[in-house]
């Protein structure tokens, strides 16, 4: 039954509204000073073990399975009228500013400014922190490796294509460990100088781009040259020396001096999501709710993969991805990446490797981390 009531005056409302605003500053910035408490905190505490001679750390500022257990307490909590997203992207962003009152936290990812991976950045760990484009995968890892980032933020694979290659084999042969994870819709544009899609001749796109938007280009614009390009950066650049040509590029590049928006949302399914890795040093603690994730390495063998798989079912460890492919100049080896539920510290798991190291079977701990959910009806717009 609807409330017959008459609503408040409108000014009254605002008072309470005026109120409410003031409580929520006195409130943030409680939360502030409590997180430069933390800091200090922190600091003393690797102190006192450098007197105690114990080997030293630097603090870790970031810490993702305390921040999972907050969103997890937030959304059991919540009664609305505020959804649990909605709910997440405020307590994101005030996390990142408290945080960086604790320390700031630099971040490396793929760029340029705008690319999803610059996104899957921002959306891990809010706009506070501050964000560092390098010009590839690899970079990243030089970048967190030498000290030059806290942080790097990598692309795991898509819905569409699975793991992203370079990536694993970059995890399985440098020294950072995956943190967290995050997913992100794949959304793209079409840029361009042009004013209409049949003024178009060619599409400069990356190989991600290409492959996620193949579709609606073929049934749009079905006799235009596609041309590929490293990166969404060069596929503007190109765009921009010729008059005639368009770029497929993400929303956040929407707004790019001397190109306009032709198309939204040119990607073939609106469901596409990618998968992003932050990487670094500091090796989360159990969440709760956790995921590890490993690369298998063997040689080309009958029933190799079967008997390495059987191990984990066997210990009752759940696999929940498992993806192989060649090993690079070694086509005699291939490897396996997988993910498991599970802490890395489970009787399960670990009882599983330890078999698994006992048979010889080579495997590599990639991460482990909490296990973030992937997005069900979310976009980028």
């Amino acid at each position: 039954m609807a409330d017959s009531r008459p609503p408040k005056p409108l000014n009254l409302l605002r008072q309470e509204i005026d109120a409410v605003n003031l409580e929520l500053l006195r409130l943030l910035n409680r939360r502030a000073e409590l997180a430069q408490e933390v800091g200090q905190a922190k600091r003393h505490q690797e102190i006192e073990r450098q007197k105690q001679g114990e080997p030293g750390k630097p603090p870790v500022f970031y810490v993702p399975s305390r921040e999972s257990q907050i969103f997890k307490q937030l959304e059991d909590a919540n009664t609305g009228p505020l959804s649990d997203e909605a709910v997440a992207a405020v307590f994101r962003e005030i996390i990142s500013q408290c945080r960086a009152l604790e320390e700031p936290i630099q971040v490396a990812y793929w760029g340029p400014h705008g690319s999803h991976s610059h996104l899957a950045a921002q959306r891990q760990f809010g706009t506070a922190a501050e964000f560092i484009p390098v010009a590839s995968i690899a970079a990243v890892f030089d970048h967190v490796e030498k000290r030059l980032a806290h942080y790097g933020v990598v692309p795991a694979g898509n819905s569409v294509e699975g793991v992203m290659s370079r990536t694993m084999d970059l995890l399985a042969e440098r020294d950072p460990r995956i943190c967290v994870e995050t997913y992100l819709p794949l959304s793209y544009d079409l840029l361009s100088q042009c004013t209409s899609l049949e003024e178009v001749r060619r599409v400069y796109a990356s190989a991600q781009p290409l492959a996620l938007c193949s579709g609606w280009l073929a049934q749009h614009l079905p006799d235009v040259e596609l041309v590929e390009v490293p990166a969404i950066s060069k596929a503007m650049a190109a765009c921009l020396e010729d008059p005639q040509g368009a770029a497929v590029a993400t929303p956040m590049t929407t707004e790019h001096p001397g190109l306009v928006l032709l198309q939204s949302h040119v990607e073939d399914d609106p469901r596409a999501q990618g998968r992003f890795f932050t990487i670094g040093f500091n090796e989360p603690s159990r969440s709760g709710k956790d995921k590890t994730s490993l690369i298998l390495t063997m040689h080309h063998r009958p029933g190799s993969m079967v008997k390495a798989l059987d191990v984990f079912s066997r210990h009752g460890v759940n696999i929940t991805f498992v993806q192989s492919r060649h090993a690079l100049r070694k086509p005699d080896v291939y490897r396996i990446f997988l993910d498991v539920q599970g802490f890395i510290e489970d009787s399960t798991i670990a009882e599983a490797l330890a078999e698994m190291a006992q048979k010889g079977i080579l495997f590599e701990l990639l991460g482990s981390y909490p296990d973030a959910t992937p997005l069900t009806d979310e976009r980028t717009d």
